[in-house]
């Protein structure tokens, strides 16, 4: 399987460097440690499977986190959740991310999604992101850096794959952090705000022309 959102600009960690102990992570994951938050406003899973870099994860979770949405990591990591440069890519505010880590994809699958909405973006996926009809609780399943999702998730549910169309194909692919963005704002465009002037050709929804509603603006800094 071909790479599906490679990064080249960052180093990558070999399976050796990966795997930390829990213990020395207890205040990222451990709930009794963790700044209470409320219920999402807007229902959407993230998910990234294996990721490698943790600076890719931090503006992810950074995201999340400032759009009430709930973060899945599966392992193995490419990094410590504790780790630096993951802390200061989420801008100090890891605590406060809804996040689950997963013992590894198998635990994940039988823990976690509602097979009928899930989607997992590649760049060989059979949708076009923005023509997917999104509803609340969606898992948005996204590969790491190098290896993107494993064959035998996309074969398996191949039916719900979608890709972020590129105009110059010389660009070969997008950063991780940047797809991520981009297919959560649809999701959350659609889910906070519908209008019945638009309707997909892939689910029961409408897509809605506005932004999302009750949420607001997002300046961009850093």
């Amino acid at each position: 399987m071909k790479n599906d959102l490679k990064t080249p600009d960052a180093p990558i960690h070999s399976p050796q460097q990966m795997e930390p102990n829990d213990a020395d992570e207890s205040s990222i994951l451990n709930p009794s440690t963790r700044t209470p938050k409320p219920e999402p406003r807007n229902p959407i899973h993230l998910v990234l499977h294996a990721p490698r870099i943790p600076q890719n994860t931090g503006q992810i979770a950074r995201g999340c986190l400032a759009m009430g949405c709930r973060l899945h990591l599966i392992r193995p990591l490419g990094f410590r959740v504790d780790a630096p440069a993951l802390r200061r890519a989420a801008v100090g505010h890891l605590e406060q991310v809804d996040l689950e880590v997963h013992a590894d994809g198998e635990a994940f699958w039988s823990a976690a999604p509602n097979l009928d909405r899930v989607w997992l973006v590649t760049k060989h996926g059979r949708l076009d992101y923005a023509e997917v009809a999104y509803q609340p609780g969606d898992w948005l399943i996204f590969g790491n850096e190098t290896e993107g999702l494993p064959p035998e998730w996309l074969q398996r549910h191949a039916e719900r794959t979608v890709r972020i169309p590129m105009v110059n194909p010389a660009a070969r692919c997008l950063n991780l952090a940047t797809a991520a963005a981009v297919v959560m704002f649809e999701a959350l465009r659609q889910v906070g705000g519908r209008s019945p002037t638009r309707h997909s050709r892939f689910g029961d929804g409408a897509v809605s022309g506005g932004r999302v509603q009750g949420l607001d603006s997002a300046p961009v800094d850093e």
